[in-house]
């Protein structure tokens, strides 16, 4: 049961993360570039959060059981790859910004643009594995 409570919080989470990066991408087109940082920390430590209390716990369960379909392991790879690239770039630009970490001054559109892409990946496939473990097959089948 708690965990079903935690799933369902992490999904709820996810969604509010997705429309504050959303939010984050907005006020870049717009220039409002401290508020941008601001939201994308917000939204990186948010999913550091989801990360270190349900993320983790549940990729430690499904590799301890056999998947149901042979490309969940490899579903489940990309999405955490994505996720964690999408971090480390948060830390490298955060790092960046507040100390005299070398930025790529003329690709850092590129750098910003490959994280939105990359959170993208890891969000579609998150729900996807939630759908699949969730409410197609209810966890103890995955």
């Amino acid at each position: 049961m708690l965990i079903t409570v935690l799933v369902g919080v992490n999904l709820v989470g996810q969604v509010v993360l997705a429309a504050l990066v959303l939010r984050a991408v907005r006020l870049a087109r717009k220039r409002r570039l401290r508020t941008h940082c601001r939201a994308v920390s917000v939204a990186a430590l948010g999913q550091i959060a989801a990360v270190a209390a349900v993320m983790t716990p549940a990729l430690i369960g499904f590799l301890g059981s056999p998947p149901s379909h042979r490309w969940f392991r490899v579903e489940i790879a990309v999405h955490h790859g994505a996720g964690l690239l999408v971090l480390l770039f948060w830390v490298y630009v955060t790092l960046g910004f507040r100390t005299r970490l070398p930025l790529p001054a003329n690709n850092l559109r590129l750098l910003m643009r490959t994280a939105a892409v990359l959170w993208t990946l890891a969000l579609v496939l998150g729900l996807h594995m939630f759908v699949y473990t969730w409410l197609l097959h209810g966890a103890s089948r995955v």
